[in-house]
C-alpha cells in the first residue's frame, strides 16, 4: 500500500477506486475495506475514495465496473495499481474497456505479491492465455467482450504504460491532472 499511497500523495486532486469483494483463501472481511484501512493508515483519507466496487468476481469485472463508473466522471488517466502476479492479464483485460492512451499500470510488489504462490501466478497466466485464445473476455453475467485492439497496440501499451515500482526506486512522479487510481 505504500506505493499506492505515494501515488495519491503526489497529486492531491486524485481519487481512488477500490475494487474487490470477500477475501479469498480463508480471509475475513472484504478486500476494499482492507485497502481503505491500509490507505488511511498511510495518511490517505476516506474522502479520497471515489468508489468501492465490491461486486467484482475477477479482473474482468473490475475493469468493466470501473469503466461504467468512469463514464460519469471527468478524468485524465486511469492508473491501475496491482501486483506483479496480475501482469500481463490486468493490462490485457483493462484494455478491453478503457482508452489505451489514458491507461497506465503500476506493478507494485506491496499490492499483494508477498502472499503470492505459484498457484496464484499459474492461475493468472492461464487465464490470460485463455482470454487471448478465446479472443476476448467473459464478464460475471456471461457477457463476452471481444478483443478489438491489435497485438501491436497491446504491445505498445505494455511497452509505454507499465511502471514497475521496485525497492530503491524514487517515488513515482505524477503529472498535475485529475488522476483516477484503481487498486485491483
Amino acid at each position: 500500500m505504500k506505493q499506492a499511497a505515494a501515488i495519491l500523495r503526489a497529486d492531491a486532486a486524485s481519487k481512488v477506486i477500490i475494487t474487490g469483494g470477500e477475501l479469498a483463501y480463508g480471509g475475513t472481511g472484504t478486500h476494499h475495506a482492507l485497502v481503505a484501512d491500509a490507505l488511511n493508515r498511510e495518511g490517505i483519507g476516506h474522502d479520497r475514495i471515489l468508489a468501492r466496487l465490491d461486486k467484482a468476481a475477477h479482473t474482468a469485472d473490475e475493469a468493466f465496473d470501473s469503466f461504467e463508473l468512469l463514464k460519469q466522471v471527468a478524468y485524465d488517466s486511469l492508473i491501475v495499481v496491482t501486483s506483479f502476479v496480475h501482469y500481463p492479464r490486468a493490462p490485457f483485460v483493462f484494455a478491453h474497456f478503457h482508452d489505451l492512451t489514458r491507461l497506465r499500470f503500476v506493478l507494485a510488489p506491496d499490492a499483494s505479491a508477498k502472499d503470492v504462490t505459484l498457484f496464484n501466478y499459474l492461475h493468472e497466466f492461464e487465464a490470460y492465455q485463455e482470454d487471448r485464445r478465446r479472443g476476448g473476455i467473459v464478464l460475471r453475467d456471461g457477457t463476452f467482450v471481444p478483443t478489438t485492439f491489435t497485438y501491436d497496440e497491446f504491445t505498445e501499451l505494455l511497452r509505454h504504460r507499465i511502471l514497475i515500482k521496485m525497492a530503491g526506486m524514487r517515488d513515482y512522479e505524477m503529472p498535475e491532472s485529475r488522476e483516477i487510481n484503481l487498486f485491483a
